[in-house]
């Protein structure tokens, strides 16, 4: 995280909405197909059904934008969300190692969102030729700090990679490796209300003393719930939303499209 970068506002006393989405997956070329669907017109259908069936304030993405981490891949992402004319955020994934991945150290683009009584942090948990994830010293020691500064404030924290078990005995050793460290953070203050994540391709719940932990379909291809090896999933594409109330609580739900854009390869074993 970057202190020196002024956390975004957004000042109201109604319920916030956000709109999050994750595992794009996308290709260089917008006509390749990545298991066997587009998946750039997978995430232009994902944004054309929140556009027409949800509000929402701001767009979130939990990493995996890219599944060629060039420059071409993001500036295809870059000029599809820009379309929606919402603020617009994003954190790292796995698949997201790259130099071309775009930067977050923006004036727009803050580590930090204020949005009425709520506090939005976004942390990075992508370590480099790992598919698992690691929040490192530093930004634990920065997330510590960032919890007693906005004490007051009811707090959302997203990150790519999830931090409990989501039941997939395939994806245990990818997922969020010093979990201990993190979730031992978040017992140690009171205000943290819920932790997004991506990275499992699957809707995921799980509550843990004040926090609830969730996960949202991807807007590509999907995994399989609870499967022992790796296994694609014939579910459509979807995404969540939150409402943060100005109390405190949140609703969220998760949303899918009608149909899968192409034929999803059922057979693949891995990617």
């Amino acid at each position: 995280m970057n202190q020196s970068v002024p956390p975004k506002r957004f000042d109201s006393q109604r319920p916030f909405h956000i709109l999050q989405i994750s595992d794009c997956h996308l290709m260089s070329d917008p006509n390749q197909t990545f298991a066997g669907i587009l998946p750039l017109k997978s995430l232009q259908a994902v944004l054309a059904h929140a556009t027409q069936h949800v509000a929402f304030d701001c767009i979130l993405n939990t990493g995996d934008i890219a599944q060629e981490p060039v420059p071409e891949a993001y500036h295809l992402y870059l000029e599809t969300v820009k379309q929606l004319k919402r603020p617009h955020y994003w954190v790292r994934g796995n698949h997201d190692e790259n130099q071309n991945f775009p930067s977050l150290n923006q004036d727009d683009h803050p580590n930090v969102i204020l949005a009425g009584n709520w506090c939005i942090i976004l942390l990075n948990s992508q370590e480099n030729h790992q598919v698992s994830g690691h929040i490192d010293g530093y930004d634990l020691e920065q997330l510590e700090q960032l919890l007693t500064k906005y004490q007051d404030f009811h707090v959302l924290l997203a990150l790519h990679h999830n931090t409990f078990d989501v039941g997939c005995a395939w994806l245990a050793p990818h997922q969020l490796q010093n979990s201990a460290q993190f979730v031992a953070c978040i017992e140690r203050h009171r205000n943290v209300r819920a932790v997004i994540s991506g990275h499992v391709h699957q809707e995921f719940h799980y509550q843990h003393g004040q926090t609830t932990f969730l996960s949202c379909p991807s807007t590509s291809i999907q995994f399989k719930p609870h499967s022992a090896e790796f296994r694609l999933d014939d579910l459509p594409p979807g995404y969540r939303t939150l409402a943060l109330y100005p109390d405190g609580h949140f609703e969220t739900a998760v949303h899918r499209i009608d149909a899968q854009i192409g034929a999803v390869d059922m057979e693949l074993k891995s990617y």
